[in-house]
């Protein structure tokens, strides 16, 4: 029951988490944006708690839905993001890239509405959420003061 619970208001907890922090300039996101930028651990601190996000999700959902041929596709494709340098270029590619961003948020919306790939859109969903927050120092000269 708890696993049901976790797999529908998961969705919701990042879309809460990611609309709280977003674009806000108080003092805990400056710190983050400044290590994100300057700090090669944190960066690759982040991309293990992304990683860790969604083999969670992969794990409910196979409880929830053993059959479901999307739990394991999300898992195959995350041991891709084992790799730092991988999880890194694909943020940063989700980040800077506009047609590559709208093709991953169309691909999302169209794997969220097919019943099998449910988790497969939750994962790429997560991915980027994950890609808003990854910043080059570039990005940061006018944001900072």
């Amino acid at each position: 029951m708890i696993f049901k619970i976790i797999f529908l208001f998961f969705p919701m907890l990042l879309l809460l988490a990611s609309t709280m922090c977003y674009r806000k300039n108080n003092r805990m996101m400056q710190r983050f944006y400044l290590r994100m930028v300057f700090s090669h651990n944190f960066r690759k601190l982040y991309t293990l708690l992304l990683l860790m996000a969604i083999l969670v999700f992969s794990f409910v959902a196979y409880h929830v839905q053993p059959n479901e041929i999307g739990a394991h596709v999300t898992a195959l494709l995350a041991l891709l993001l084992f790799k730092f340098s991988y999880a890194d270029y694909l943020l940063h590619r989700l980040h800077d890239n506009r047609k590559s961003c709208a093709i991953a948020f169309t691909a999302s919306l169209v794997f969220m509405f097919t019943p099998h790939l449910y988790t497969l859109g939750m994962m790429v969903g997560l991915l980027l959420v994950a890609s808003i927050y990854s910043v080059l120092k570039g990005h940061l000269q006018g944001t900072m003061s």
